[in-house]
């Protein structure tokens, strides 16, 4: 999305997370919630060159929090999301005090998009791990449908979160797309994966029986750590249930 000539000042300052420009146009009056090309300002800051999260975060987060405060609805659909739904999405750590500030801001953590997929399923499908567990953690709900993205989408360390969470395995998984596409997705090792889930009997099996194969690795190791907190240290510092 590249900026047009067309634009007007409040979107120019937020696509260049310009924050003294922002808050001249705020001060001018201008309509906080002005709707153009089917988006909204606080659409247009959240989204705008998000490809490059790291960068410009701190100025992204004061434009957010200004537009917020000067009365732009968190609730509103741009482009067929919510501004949650794109932040959700997205596919960098940096990204998470987004979604951190638009949720402690009261955006609803169970909207839906144009198609009816919640901020959780677009998480899963190309979110980070962090965002699923911060979503499921604020109460979002739609597991099963955010586990299928996940799983056509080869996001397995997405997977073991929502499956921890109480996600029911599929009865089929089907390939998303012809070979070459799925290779790439990583759906074998995905298949790998579920088959291993369901051949130790369920989620929490698998992920008990991963548990206990690191804690055999590296209890040899380090002899003065009792196992059980060994293992309590190799769930922090390691995805339990996230890997093939």
């Amino acid at each position: 999305m590249d900026p047009e000539p067309n634009w007007s000042p409040i979107f120019r300052a937020v696509m260049d997370l310009d924050v003294q420009a922002l808050r001249r146009e705020l001060a001018s009056g201008v309509d906080v919630n002005l709707m153009e090309d089917k988006t909204t300002p606080l659409y247009m800051a959240v989204i705008f060159g998000s490809s490059y999260a790291e960068e410009k975060l701190q100025e992204r987060l004061e434009c957010i929090s200004m537009l917020l405060e000067a009365g732009a609805s968190i609730s509103n659909i741009g482009r067929g999301a919510t501004a949650l739904h794109h932040a959700a999405s997205n596919e960098s750590p940096a990204f998470h005090p987004v979604i951190k500030l638009l949720m402690e801001s009261g955006a609803d953590v169970n909207a839906v998009d144009s198609l009816g997929d919640s901020v959780l399923a677009a998480a899963a499908e190309s979110g980070t791990t962090g965002a699923v567990r911060m979503l499921i953690s604020a109460g979002a709900v739609g597991l099963d449908r955010a586990l299928d993205l996940a799983i056509t989408n080869g996001k397995i360390r997405n997977c073991a979160q929502l499956l921890r969470a109480g996600a029911a395995l599929p009865a089929v998984i089907t390939a998303p797309a012809p070979p070459p596409y799925s290779q790439r997705r990583g759906f074998p090792q995905m298949c790998a994966y579920i088959g291993n889930i369901r051949a130790a009997g369920n989620y929490k099996a698998y992920e008990k029986a991963h548990r206990q194969r690191l804690v055999a690795i590296f209890l040899p190791k380090l002899p003065h750590l009792p196992a059980d907190v060994l293992g309590r240290v190799v769930e922090i510092l390691w995805d339990i249930g996230g890997h093939e």
